[in-house]
C-alpha cells in the first residue's frame, strides 16, 4: 500500500523552506547519504529527497534520471525508474 510521500531534506536552510511551503514537518536528515538511506527505506512508498549538488553523491542517485534541469534557478528534478 502506498502511504503518504514524504518529503526528506539535507540542510537547515531547504527543511525551513519546505516546513513553511507545506504548512507541515518534513524529515531533516544530516547529509545526502542519510536522506538516500531513508529514501531506499521508503520501498514502494513515494519519498521527495531534496540534497545539496555536492560533488561526492551515494550511488543510489545514480539510479535517478535527469528529468528536468532549471540550472537558472539552482535546482534540477530526478525521478527513480520504480
Amino acid at each position: 500500500m502506498i502511504g503518504e510521500p514524504q518529503v526528506i531534506t539535507e540542510c537547515y536552510a531547504d527543511t525551513l523552506l519546505i516546513e513553511k511551503i507545506l504548512k507541515n514537518s518534513v524529515n531533516h536528515q544530516k547529509g545526502n547519504g542519510k536522506v538516500s538511506n531513508k529514501m531506499k527505506a521508503r520501498n514502494n512508498e513515494i519519498a521527495i529527497g531534496i540534497i545539496d549538488d555536492d560533488s561526492r553523491k551515494p550511488g543510489y542517485f545514480d539510479e535517478f534520471a535527469l528529468i528536468k534541469d532549471n540550472s537558472n534557478f539552482f535546482f534540477k528534478v530526478y525521478k527513480h525508474p520504480d
